[in-house]
């Protein structure tokens, strides 16, 4: 999980059209890190009404993936609060979440917090992604 988020999720973050304010964020437990998010302000879509915020990645040690904890839930729900926090109370924001469309775990738990499939892009690596977006 450690090598991921340094070397992918935080590294080039000018292909995913962040803006600024990027965070990051643990959810530590018995003395380890358990997950790990990150999310940063962006300008992805058309969205006049308030700020956007991209999850840039949502992690989960392998020892805790697909376990009844459900350690990504409450993950998503740490950016959730994390994302609402950081911008102005009087304005909605637009998180937006990419998704490898191959990837059914992260897009059951999106799914299960209010997300809702916009588009289909193609990603940089040539992967297919799913474009999620939640108002909050």
């Amino acid at each position: 999980m450690q090598t991921w988020f340094k070397v992918d999720a935080l590294s080039d973050t000018n292909r995913c059209k962040v803006k600024a304010d990027q965070q990051l964020w643990v959810l530590p437990g018995g003395g380890k890190v358990l997950a790990a998010l990150a999310h940063a302000r962006c300008d992805l879509v058309t969205f006049d009404d308030g700020p956007q915020r991209l999850i840039l990645a949502i992690a989960v040690a392998l020892e805790h993936q697909r376990t009844p904890l459900r350690l990504g839930d409450s993950a998503i729900e740490c950016a959730l609060a994390t994302i609402r926090a950081s911008e102005p109370a009087d304005l909605p924001v637009l998180v937006i979440g990419k998704i490898d469309t191959r990837n059914k775990p992260s897009i059951a738990m999106v799914t299960r917090a209010g997300f809702e499939n916009i588009d289909e892009i193609t990603d940089y690596d040539g992967s297919q992604l799913g474009v999620w977006t939640l108002l909050v």
